[in-house]
This record gives structure tokens, C-alpha cells and sequence, in this order.
């Protein structure tokens, strides 16, 4: 649980910020924001609050990868000073709801 502390214009990328005050970017895509053509839709909106599991963008892969771009998403923690210890327990493709690590604060 949390807040959304930005949405970027292209939508490419969500700053969030958890009830224990972890800074998490959320970016999709790798050299995304250049895109002419949008591909990415947000579900949330700057200041809005959040709960686990809610959904946050849609990317669409088919309009990312047709410009030859790469569809990776990147989870980094930008306060992560306050970080203790990431344990990642899945690499590669998820599904929607499934754990792919956690933190220690």
C-alpha cells in the first residue's frame, strides 16, 4: 500500500511511494519515452493511493516491439538507503498477482 507520487507524460513510468516511505519506480519498456506512438496506458493518477494488488498500466508489447524497442519492465528503489535487503524470488515473465521479490526495511 502506498501513493503515486508521479506518472510520467508518456506514461512509460510510475513513481510510487510505500506506507513505509520506499521510493519505487516502476519502468516500462527499455527507450520507451522516445516512442511516437503511444503504448502505454495508466490506471492511476499522481497523489492517487494505492493497496496491493491494484493495477497500475497496461503496455501494449505488439506497438513497443514493432518500434524495435524492448518490452523489460524495471522495478528500482530510489531511496534505497533505506533499503536493508532485496530477495528476488522470480526472474523473467509473471503473471498479474504473482510475488516477484520483496524488500527489508
Amino acid at each position: 500500500s502506498g501513493k503515486v507520487l508521479s506518472v510520467f507524460p508518456s506514461k512509460h513510468a510510475i513513481g510510487l511511494q510505500t506506507e513505509e516511505g520506499i521510493e519505487v519506480l516502476v519502468h516500462m519498456g527499455i527507450d520507451t519515452v522516445e516512442m511516437a506512438t503511444p503504448a502505454f496506458e495508466s490506471f492511476v493518477k499522481e497523489g492517487q493511493s494505492l493497496k496491493a494488488g491494484m493495477k497500475l498500466a497496461k503496455m501494449n508489447l505488439d506497438v513497443i516491439e514493432q518500434a524495435g524497442k524492448e518490452t523489460t519492465i524495471i522495478v528500482a528503489f530510489t531511496n534505497s538507503d533505506k533499503v536493508e535487503q532485496v530477495v528476488i524470488n522470480q526472474l523473467g515473465t509473471a503473471t498479474a498477482g504473482t510475488v516477484i521479490g520483496q524488500i527489508e526495511i
